[in-house]
């Protein structure tokens, strides 16, 4: 039966809505968006971590150091620096410190204002983010030595409403800290020199690219799969067509008669175009370097596509990597000292802080080395190879 004007119309319309209001693969929600920078920034985190913080700071000083390691364990110490390390990596800054009963504790930094030699003057940090029914709070401690000295400030902001609450009203047991005011119990503790993200070092246009390339991959999945076309005014051979075709186990013939045969001389078109996986690839690992190189990011043998290089090669390639992990930690130790040194003033009055030497630190790094060249015992091993060496220099000379 023919269709009407009407019916042809409204079939046009139809078709045409569903061609313009479809919303693709990613707007519909089924598939998430490729967001690679916070990849990024989560897998830098994490290198950091266990880069800088395997292991608690080694102090040296005079005094009970054994009983001060004894106080850092008892805060659990080794969790909180490497907290400190995740959280450095991603906000450029943030802040050490401990409180009148001798709990260590960490925080965003807001604010801070300092003097030339880097006493702490003013402090504005975020200690915590609680949810009490359906609200949710930032915890807020404010330091003022200038106009507020001995005073803490401490409230909570709705992070919905922005309405600021005193602490006492939100805790039913809040207690006043208390404080001297000669110095702000924190120290800022920086990520590089400038303050910075690591993130914020890669251009953002290279993350841009990546999440491109990443869309192209897996849109190539949908475009590159066979669409098999059937014309729609075919009738009942259409209908057998389509049967046949998803039919895995049963009658895959299609039958028809020698008139359907000289009326449709194509029911069935399979539409297919060639997959671009491969090149998207390539882009995608090339993307990945660049900006594995901006972020100094440690790399392996798979970096360099199917080349082998000896261990030797890809440690020299490692350099850099290696090298900005060495200034993080020397870095690390002024800030550590500084930090230690107020805890003892605090609360171990007869320990002095000389040195702290952090994980991949340059002292760290030597002690390595030397403990490499002995024993258990502590002798010097291949002692006879290193006096042969330098012989054999001195009788070139």
């Amino acid at each position: 039966m023919a269709l009407t004007n009407k019916e042809i119309f409204e079939r046009g319309i139809k078709l045409k809505n569903n061609i313009f209001n479809k919303k693709g693969v990613y707007a519909n929600g089924e598939y998430i968006v490729p967001d690679s920078k916070s990849h990024f920034e989560e897998q830098g985190a994490n290198i950091q971590m266990i880069s800088l913080a395997t292991d608690l700071p080694e102090i040296v000083g005079t005094g009970d150091i054994e009983k001060f390691k004894e106080f850092l364990y008892e805060n659990n110490f080794l969790e909180i620096i490497q907290k400190l390390e995740y959280e450095l990596y991603k906000k450029g800054s943030y802040a050490l410190g401990f409180n009148e009963f001798g709990e260590i504790k960490t925080g965003e930094v807001l604010e801070y204002r300092k003097t030339f030699s880097g006493r702490l003057l003013y402090l504005k940090v975020k200690t915590n983010t609680i949810k009490i029914k359906d609200k949710t709070y930032e915890i807020i401690e404010e330091w003022d030595t200038e106009n507020n000295p001995g005073y803490v400030r401490e409230y909570a902001i709705n992070t919905f409403t922005k309405i600021t609450i005193k602490a006492s009203e939100l805790f039913k047991d809040y207690k006043q800290s208390i404080w001297d005011g000669s110095f702000i119990p924190y120290v800022v503790f920086k990520n590089r020199a400038d303050e910075k993200p690591d993130i914020a070092i890669a251009d953002e246009s290279l993350f841009q690219m990546l999440d491109v390339k990443l869309k192209a991959l897996m849109l190539d999945t949908f475009y590159s799969s066979p669409i098999p076309a059937v014309s729609w005014n075919q009738g009942g051979l259409a209908d057998k067509v389509i049967n046949a075709l998803f039919s895995q186990d049963g009658d895959r013939i299609v039958k028809f008669s020698t008139t359907e045969l000289a009326s449709f001389q194509k029911p069935l078109e399979i539409i297919q175009v060639a997959s671009q996986s491969t090149s998207i690839m390539a882009n995608i690992e090339s993307i990945k370097q660049w900006i594995k190189n901006y972020l100094m990011f440690k790399k392996d043998t798979g970096d360099f596509g199917t080349k082998n290089m000896h261990t030797a090669e890809v440690q020299q390639f490692n350099s850099d990597f290696e090298d900005y992990i060495e200034t993080k930690a020397n870095l690390r130790q002024i800030y550590y000292k500084k930090f230690f040194q107020m805890i003892a003033i605090s609360f171990f009055s007869d320990l002095v802080i000389n040195s702290v030497i952090v994980v991949g630190s340059t002292q760290w790094l030597e002690k390595r080395a030397q403990k490499a060249l002995s024993n258990q015992n502590g002798v010097i091993i291949n002692q006879g190879n290193n006096e042969a060496s330098e012989n054999g220099d001195l009788n070139n000379e």
